[in-house]
This record gives structure tokens, C-alpha cells and sequence, in this order.
């Protein structure tokens, strides 16, 4: 198993969060506490919960 894992610039990941997977997270996100991040997000956002979802766009 294997596969592309990045993390862009300033993504601030909340403490106990948790990253599966072969993923990619852009730019300018924030990851809630506790968060498990399973599937790529796009750039400037806030993501939270289990399995994490997208809470907030920034524009």
C-alpha cells in the first residue's frame, strides 16, 4: 500500500488529530482536536469530527 501524502503550508492540526491514508491537504487549514482526517481537503478550510468533515470555507 502506498501513495502521495502532503501537507501544505500552515495547516494547523489540533492536538490528538489523526492523518490515514494517502492523502493531501492544501494550504491554510485548520484540523480540529481530535479529528480523524481519512480523505484530501482543498485549501483554506476547517475541518473537524470522525470521520472529519468540512465545517468552514474561507474565501
Amino acid at each position: 500500500m502506498g501513495g502521495v501524502f502532503m501537507i501544505g503550508d500552515n495547516v494547523n492540526i489540533g492536538a490528538n488529530a489523526v492523518i490515514l491514508g494517502p492523502i493531501i491537504l492544501g494550504d491554510n487549514i485548520t484540523i480540529g482536536a481530535s479529528a480523524m482526517v481519512n480523505k484530501s481537503f482543498r485549501s483554506a478550510c476547517t475541518i473537524v469530527g470522525v470521520p472529519a468533515k468540512m465545517i468552514d470555507k474561507e474565501f
